[in-house]
């Protein structure tokens, strides 16, 4: 099992670090020639020079190393380097075992690189986003629908939001939001605003950019019109995961 596992498995000693057993999908995954070649080495030699909170290799490897012998396994992920100079992260399940009254180390490898550059593209396409809507002016927020209508609620919204109606973001949800709102213009009719429309006009397809002009009160009683639109959030599978939109002080 050790050895046809095309999960990348390595045995260490205890004190020196040293590799002492590996198998072939860890000497593919380090991007050595050889076993003989994968063996002796230490976690250091096939890891960046720090780590994703900036501390240096050195001091991370150990920190995880005291807390396998401590607790008998943990899990973290980690930066590696392979002979190239090439960065990739990996999952690692690091355990201790004894054998023979000797104490060692073995963990395993999951690459999760394509999963962390997925991530950081989120990161700067979310940055992207907040700033392209800072520079119109508006308010974005992200909500999502949990159980049905009663179960709708902000998870993220602007901090411009506050020179609007006055409230922090912190303090701000749907009933707030709903309490605030005097009137308003959907599809060019004066109505009664509600959620339960709104959200079943997005989510039928009725309107695949959903726009209601609202007629608020903020906190210090002045009026303002405000702009809201919102598109519906579907995954691959076409599940409905919530709403994206933003609020405009019109």
């Amino acid at each position: 099992v050790f050895e046809s596992s095309q999960i990348p498995i390595v045995v260490m000693e205890v004190t020196s670090y040293n590799f002492i057993d590996c198998n072939q999908a860890a000497i593919s995954a380090y991007r050595f020639d050889s076993k003989e070649e994968t063996l002796g080495k230490t976690p250091l030699d096939v890891s960046a020079p720090t780590q994703y909170d900036g501390t240096t290799s050195v001091e991370k490897a150990i920190y995880f190393i005291n807390l396998a012998l401590t607790q008998g396994s943990v899990v973290f992920e980690w930066r590696h380097q392979r002979p190239s100079g090439e960065i990739w992260d990996a999952e690692v399940h690091l355990l201790s075992f004894s054998l023979d009254d000797r104490q060692f180390l073995q963990f395993s490898l999951i690459d999760i690189t394509q999963r962390k550059k997925a991530e950081e593209a989120l990161r700067e396409s979310e940055t992207l986003y907040r700033q392209a809507i800072q520079v119109a002016g508006a308010v974005p927020y992200l909500q999502s629908y949990r159980t049905g209508i009663t179960g709708i609620h902000f998870d993220f919204i602007g901090e411009g939001i506050r020179q609007i109606t006055g409230y922090d973001p912190g303090e701000f949800n749907l009933q707030l939001w709903d309490s605030l709102i005097h009137e308003s213009i959907l599809l060019g009719e004066l109505r009664q605003y509600s959620w339960e429309d709104a959200i079943r006009r997005v989510r039928t397809g009725d309107h695949p950019v959903w726009k209601c002009e609202h007629r608020i009160q903020a906190r210090d009683g002045s009026i303002h019109w405000v702009l809201e639109t919102a598109v519906e959030l579907r995954d691959q599978t076409g599940v409905s995961h919530g709403s994206i939109g933003m609020f405009q002080d019109i």
